[in-house]
């Protein structure tokens, strides 16, 4: 029997498992009922055409699995954004369901009433299993954690979804699922596999068709776009830890240095407050700098080079992102003090101008007008105007920002175009790279081979303006050679 397969399967590779137990959030239960329910109500409103009046939904959202580097030996296990942001459970192994049906008196594409019926389904573990792993939350834990009273045994889920698929054929029903993959340009982050494997298999015993499969991922997006107060306290901790973090890395830094032994002193701190990182550090020394998302740590930081650290320390899954460029020797240069002070004042200028009607792409513009503005005045670039803000995309290979929250690069559907509203949370980090070769920039000598990033996390507040969250870092030069030393 299958359901005995796909128990067996999470019983065999559970094992040896550093399991992430679920522990009181700080969010409340009722939060986490209402994302819930205004998610199933963004499900059950949607119509396939003007003539149907009533539908129904299953929608299917997976926790992560664990993934091991060898036999036995698992990676740091992370959940899955989507079903932590529904569930609040930081357990893997375990599927969350929602039943939806909706109705209309009139034929419409969108509305109607709704309702819906959550289910979760949880990993059992044996006495066996843990004697290795430790216990597990189990059916009653999870349904204490939830509030979702119908909970039940994973192994249940297959003979579950077969037999409620099998009601579902009818065109004006769809079913909700992740794609095996969450695409985000030409990275492709690998989901539950498992369960994926299941879903398909009954989808295919069922009479729906491709068409009735839909992505849910963009609706939760929406949802998760503007953080509640709640998310936003648990953000303004993890920036306020990543900026002592950073103090402490700065403050110990000495010429000759090795990029490892600092990423070792972020990573430290980092667990010495409660937190871990929300994504792997990048501290790049010199020209090493010039790689945006360098990850080898592996080399010394010589006399009279800078060091571009981007970390992000992580607080109940909601993770920071910020930037600092700094002299290993405590003291800026003439040049690298030109820089720096461009991008305090780049990052300045994007910070006033959002507002209602501006957008992360707007500001994206913005970013490199004004890196084109300052670097010719400065006569590091000789351009004509016509030209220089498209080098400056050479200058600035990447984004001014990104939306941030339980993942670093977050909602990853929602466009930059979109105007800013109270509650987006997201960094600002403009950026100069001077690779050696000058790649063809005719920048002067004594710039070449630096690489400087300057980003800060910003919320954008009911007053209709950027907040920054990180204000407790020094950003100054004169602040950063006093904190160094």
């Amino acid at each position: 029997m299958l359901g005995s397969a796909v128990g067996r399967f999470y019983t065999a590779f559970s094992r040896h498992s550093s399991r992430l137990f679920s522990v009181r959030s700080s969010i409340s239960k009722k939060e986490f009922e209402s994302r819930r329910k205004k998610f199933a109500e963004m499900v059950g409103r949607f119509r396939p055409s003007l003539h149907v009046t009533s539908s129904r939904h299953l929608v299917i959202v997976p926790a992560a699995e664990p993934q091991y580097s060898s036999l036995h030996v698992p990676y740091p296990f992370r959940q899955d954004s989507y079903f932590r942001y529904l569930t609040g459970l930081s357990d893997p192994n375990a599927v969350l369901v929602l039943e939806v049906s909706s109705m209309s008196s009139l034929p419409s594409k969108f509305g109607g009433t709704v309702i819906f019926i959550p289910r979760l389904f949880v990993e059992e573990l044996s006495a066996h299993d843990e004697l290795w792993d430790g216990p597990a939350l189990g059916v009653d834990g999870a349904a204490r954690i939830t509030g979702i009273q119908d909970t039940m045994p994973l192994d249940l889920l297959p003979e579950y979804l077969r037999s409620t698929m099998i009601q579902l054929s009818a065109p004006s029903n769809f079913i909700w699922f992740s794609p095996p993959f969450t695409i985000r340009s030409e990275k492709k982050i690998p989901l539950n596999h498992t369960i994926f494997s299941l879903v398909m298999e009954k989808f295919s015993e069922s009479q729906l068709i491709q068409s009735q499969l839909k992505n849910p991922n963009p609706l939760v997006d929406e949802l998760r776009l503007i953080k509640s107060p709640s998310e936003l306290s648990l953000m303004r901790q993890a920036v306020e830890v990543t900026s002592k973090v950073l103090k402490c890395a700065m403050a110990s830094a000495y010429p000759g240095m090795r990029e490892a032994n600092l990423a070792a002193r972020l990573e430290f701190e980092s667990k010495l407050l409660g937190s871990n990182l929300g994504y792997p550090a990048v501290v790049a020394g010199g020209p090493r700098a010039n790689i945006i998302h360098y990850l080898k740590n592996a080399e010394s930081v010589e006399d009279g080079q800078l060091v571009l650290t981007d970390v992000g320390c992580e607080i109940e899954g909601y993770t920071a992102d910020v930037s600092r460029t700094w002299p290993i020797n405590g003291r800026f240069s003439r040049e690298q003090r030109l820089l720096h002070d461009i991008l305090i004042q780049v990052q300045t200028d994007c910070q006033r101008a959002a507002n209602p009607d501006t957008s992360l792409e707007k500001l994206y513009i913005l970013m490199l007008r004004q890196l084109s503005t300052y670097l010719c005045e400065e006569n590091v670039l000789k351009l004509s105007e016509n030209v220089s803000e498209q080098v400056c995309r050479y200058v600035c290979p990447h984004h001014v920002g990104h939306y941030l929250g339980l993942d670093v690069h977050d909602t990853a559907s929602i466009p930059y175009s979109r105007k800013f509203e109270p509650g987006m949370v997201f960094p600002l980090e403009p950026g100069i790279y001077f690779p050696v070769d000058g790649r063809n920039l005719s920048v002067p000598k004594e710039f070449r081979g630096m690489g400087l990033r300057l980003e800060d996390d910003f919320v954008f507040t009911v007053d209709n303006k950027a907040e920054k969250l990180s204000d407790c870092l020094p950003v100054k030069t004169s602040e950063i050679e006093t904190l160094v030393g």
